[in-house]
């Protein structure tokens, strides 16, 4: 696919296990669609950002030597997104269906 149409953005904060969790459901169920997923490390000490490198090397991440809380962290994100459409997903969700692009895009 030619333009990206979705920024996924993620917020980790020492959940290091459900985060990749995360990562690895949207790879696995998200089908036909140009998307990047952005992950914001919120000083994070559970090694979360190494070991995203290391499996999801197309993840970008920004690192934030300390917790700048929730929206600002969001904030970040958006801000080097190149989406058409943000979304901003809860780092313990797993998606279970697959997700299409759909003719509305």
């Amino acid at each position: 696919m030619g333009n990206l149409i979705l920024s996924i953005i993620l917020v980790n904060y020492n959940a290091m296990q459900i985060t990749l969790d995360c990562i690895k459901s949207i790879y696995e169920k998200t089908i036909n669609i140009a998307f990047e997923i952005i992950l914001v490390d919120n000083g994070s000490d559970d090694n979360a950002q190494e070991l995203v490198k290391k499996e999801f090397p197309n993840v970008k991440i920004i690192y934030n030597k300390q917790n700048k809380g929730f929206a600002q962290a969001n904030n970040q994100a958006i801000i080097i997104s190149s989406g058409k459409y943000v979304l901003l997903l809860n780092n313990d969700t797993i998606i279970s269906a697959t997700v299409e692009l759909s003719r509305h895009f």
